[in-house]
């Protein structure tokens, strides 16, 4: 009988498939994956995490979320809303503008007869008057001439049907006298008549130089407005329109005068 192997026997007895090496590890690693797995268990359920494949997975609820970024407003918006604002303000600026210089217009508004006058009178229905002494000018076609059988003066006047409107027209030597004298002569007579609010100024009638004279008879409700002018022939001429408003066109009348028909 042979010498039995005292090294396999305790190579078997540590590491075979019964061996007490064997065994002891076994518990022993054993013990310490199932405390590890009870104490991982218990980190997933406080953490509200799972095993999966013996891998411990975090909930996505605890993860830290990054804060949104905050959107920027849209400029575009801000910019048209801008442009309406100013597009008001334009409009409303010119709108009182308008309506600023309209009011100025109404309180500087005089109450006399323009000065400006010499204007060409344009009637669609015409008739030309006078004669080759007084000179002639255009009135309106239905206008009469005015006849007093009474008056001994030389004054040529013609009036509307209702005698609201009149044109007077005289004419006389001027002799040493100048035109000035004559028309600062014929003032002083429609002050003696009653006139008020009178003025006068410098003008032209077609290539004559004439003087404007203007006036209220408070008496008749009327204003006048008197041209007087010194023709080529050195006659003085008057040509007068009395209205009972202030802005009439027949105040342009006289403008239409010349010594031929």
């Amino acid at each position: 009988m042979g010498r039995r192997n005292t090294n396999q026997d305790n190579y078997n007895q540590y590491y075979g498939q019964n061996g007490q090496y064997n065994n002891q590890y076994n518990n022993q690693y054993n013990n310490q994956y199932n405390n590890g797995r009870q104490n991982k268990n218990a980190q997933s359920k406080q953490q509200g995490g799972k095993f999966f494949n013996n891998q411990y997975f975090v909930p996505d609820n605890n993860v830290e979320e990054k804060p949104k970024e905050k959107k920027k407003k849209d400029g575009k918006l801000s910019n048209i809303g801008m442009d309406k604002l100013k597009i008001i303000t334009i409009v409303l600026f010119v709108i009182l503008s308008i309506l600023l210089l309209v009011t100025i217009k109404v309180l500087t508004s005089s109450d006399d007869v323009d000065d400006d006058k010499n204007t060409q009178v344009e009637y669609q229905d015409t008739r030309r008057v006078g004669n080759s002494v007084y000179g002639y000018i255009s009135i309106p076609s239905d206008w009469v001439k005015l006849e007093d059988s009474h008056s001994t003066s030389s004054v040529l006047q013609y009036t509307d049907i209702e005698n609201r409107y009149v044109v007077s027209m005289d004419t006389f030597d001027k002799g040493s006298k100048s035109l000035e004298d004559y028309a600062s002569n014929i003032l002083t007579q429609t002050i003696t008549n009653g006139a008020s609010n009178t003025k006068a100024f410098d003008n032209k009638l077609g290539d004559y130089d004439a003087k404007v004279l203007s006036g209220y008879y408070e008496a008749d409700g009327k204003w006048f407005v008197i041209w007087c002018f010194v023709t080529g022939d050195n006659k003085v001429h008057w040509i007068g329109v009395e209205a009972p408003d202030q802005e009439s066109e027949y105040y342009n009348i006289p403008t239409t005068f010349s010594l031929k028909k």
